[in-house]
């Protein structure tokens, strides 16, 4: 890719695999951007940890986590209206609000994981062979959580907040 005139920049994603003696891999994901200057003859390498993608995990596992971590973090709320209502058995509607915003008002079935109240302890208690549709008031907590559930392995997104999701049609109580 070529920014200015005499500046080229070229970037990728490696993935660092490790596997100790018990059997199990561990993998790492970075980005390297490498900037070449073409006046000054200078090339800066900018290498940054994206995150723990699996941690002493089977490889199966691994490469799940891994292509479950390259999908989009965030889906519209009709989007996941739609899968839910062709799939409903697939799909967990997780609401991260507090206890006292959820009993303003939920969607039905939906399960409340309180995002300020050791989630990622909680979320250790769920199965992962689901997929997760996370909301909130706005979308900001949510959005945080599906990451912390993506590093978890978990196939979750960020469906927004209440107020689209309802909008949606998602039925609520």
């Amino acid at each position: 890719m070529l920014l200015k005139q005499d500046i080229h920049v070229q970037s990728c994603y490696l993935e660092a695999r490790h596997q100790p003696y018990n059997g199990h891999e561990t993998y790492m994901r970075f980005f390297l951007l490498l900037r070449y200057d073409m006046m000054s003859k200078v090339a800066v390498v900018t290498l940054s940890l994206l995150g723990i993608a699996c941690s002493q995990s089977t490889s199966s596992e691994a490469k799940r986590v891994s292509d479950v971590q390259q999908e989009a973090l965030t889906i519209t709320a009709s989007e996941a209206y739609k899968r839910w209502k062709s799939n409903p058995d697939k799909v967990v509607i997780l609401d991260v609000r507090t206890p006292s915003e959820y009993q303003s008002g939920h969607v039905k079935g939906a399960q409340n994981v309180d995002f300020y109240s050791n989630f990622e302890q909680a979320i250790q208690k769920l199965p992962k062979d689901k997929e997760y549709y996370l909301h909130c008031a706005s979308g900001r907590r949510s959005a945080s959580a599906t990451e912390i559930m993506r590093r978890h392995g978990f196939k979750a997104y960020n469906i927004g907040g209440f107020g689209a999701v309802a909008q949606a049609g998602f039925p609520t109580e």
